[in-house]
This record gives C-alpha cells, sequence and structure tokens, in this order.
C-alpha cells in the first residue's frame, strides 16, 4: 500500500473499480431477472446471477471509502491547516456541498421539466412537491422517485453533516483506543438496526425489492459503512497499525 501524497492511496483505485463493477452488475441485470424463483445464470448447481443481483454490495463499498477519505481530510483540515476547528468545518462543508450540489441540482431540474426521459419513472403528478423534498436531499426517508439512484446521495450529505461533529468528538477523547471502541459502538449499533431491518421485512413476508424501497436506502441503515471508513481512517492514522499493514503487503 503506498501512498503517492497525502491524499491518494493506490490499492483504493482497485477498489473503486470493483465497487463500480458491482453496481453495474446489479443494474445491468436487474431489467432482465424478473422470476428469482427460477435460476438466470446456472453453472451447475449455482445461481451466478445471485451473486451479481447483489452488487448493491458495491455501494456499501463506496460507502466505506468515502467514510475513510473523507475523515482524512477532516483530521488533516482540523489539525494540520492552521485554522480553527470552526474554519476548517466550514471550509469543509463549502467544500462538499459544491463539489455534488450544482451537478446534482442541474441534472435533477432537467429530469423534473422532462428534459431527461425516461424520468422521471413515476410521473410527473405532485412534481413540485418531490422536487422541493429532492432538493434538501430527503429522498432516503421520502420516495425516490424521480430517480431512484439519488437515494445514496442523500445518504452521503446526510454524512457529511454529521461527520465534522464526529471527528470532533473523537479528537476530545485522549485514549486513541476508546476513539476505536467508541466508532466500533455506532458501527455495531447501525448495523443492528440494519439486521432487525432485514428480519423485519422477512417476517412481514417482504420480497426483495420491498426491502430496496423501504428500508435500505435509510441513512440509519446506510450509514454503519460510512463510519466503518472512519474507523479505517482512524486505523490509518495510527503508525504502528500502517507499518503492520505495509508489511504484510510486501510479504
Amino acid at each position: 500500500m503506498s501512498e503517492t501524497d497525502r491524499d491518494h492511496i493506490d490499492v483504493l483505485d482497485g477498489l473503486r473499480a470493483l465497487a463500480i463493477l458491482l453496481v453495474l452488475a446489479r443494474h445491468s441485470l436487474k431489467p432482465f431477472w424478473t422470476d428469482f424463483s427460477q435460476p438466470f445464470l446456472p453453472i451447475g448447481s449455482f445461481d451466478a446471477a445471485v451473486f451479481l443481483m447483489n452488487g448493491w454490495t458495491g455501494v456499501d463499498l463506496f460507502f466505506v471509502l468515502s467514510g475513510f477519505l473523507i475523515t482524512r481530510q477532516l483530521l488533516h483540515g482540523i489539525q494540520h491547516s492552521g485554522h480553527t476547528s470552526r474554519r476548517a468545518v466550514l471550509h469543509f462543508y463549502k467544500k462538499r456541498f459544491f463539489r455534488i450540489a450544482p451537478a446534482y441540482y442541474i441534472v435533477l431540474t432537467l429530469i423534473c421539466l422532462g428534459l431527461f426521459p425516461p424520468y422521471p419513472p413515476s410521473g410527473f403528478e405532485h412534481i413540485e412537491w418531490r422536487y422541493f423534498y429532492h432538493l434538501l436531499f430527503m429522498q432516503d426517508y421520502l420516495p425516490p422517485d424521480i430517480c431512484f439512484v439519488f437515494w445514496s446521495l442523500a445518504i452521503e450529505l446526510k454524512f457529511y453533516i454529521l461527520a465534522p461533529f464526529i471527528a470532533l468528538g473523537l479528537l476530545k477523547i485522549d485514549r486513541v483506543h476508546h476513539r476505536y471502541a467508541v466508532l466500533i459502538a455506532i458501527i455495531t449499533a447501525l448495523a443492528t438496526l440494519r439486521l432487525y431491518a432485514a428480519l423485519y421485512i422477512s417476517d412481514q413476508s417482504g420480497d426483495y425489492e420491498t426491502y430496496f424501497l423501504e428500508f435500505r436506502n435509510r441513512f440509519h441503515l446506510g450509514a454503519d459503512a460510512l463510519i466503518a471508513g472512519m474507523l479505517c481512517a482512524k486505523l490509518w492514522d495510527n503508525k504502528n497499525i500502517r507499518a503492520r499493514l505495509r508489511k504484510l503487503h510486501a510479504a
């Protein structure tokens, strides 16, 4: 694992590529495999379509990478930029907002004006209200029925809002191992919520698509991966752990 500069870690490029391929596999297969009771790509007794259909895990991988990179940016901005914590956080908010919001708002507006077919897939009824809550990045809790894939942006933005507070809170904890413990506790709580949601939908005889439409795209059910990325960033920030990882990679 070699760092070519402060912000770039070579191995992350491969992880990004893997995440992209997983998501592409999921969205490419979904329109064609409509009957889950029948195998779609059988290889002996194994149906390879099951692996491809679960390519949504690529989004979780993206979230881990995002949590990792955002935390490193925050820690550097707070600890090494020479700015006060408040200025560093405001700079972070400004940078993240203008990286995402302009392109998102342009595409969202084009879709709502009917200039980006075939969206919105559910038609234009109540489009003003739907457009409004999409402007506020609330499509993870309200129906993401203008463009379904926008749900992940809503989760990302909420994480950007909370991440500085989590990072500042961690810096106030003196012992490094206690910081790890706090992050692990948050991850465990969020992962438990996700597991409960999956079990609940199963008990209610819900199907695969219902889980995605009503549970998977909620912030509190997707944030565990982002916090896991924060934990990875804190571990990477530890010189001893980083040295061990590099030693294992070189072996």
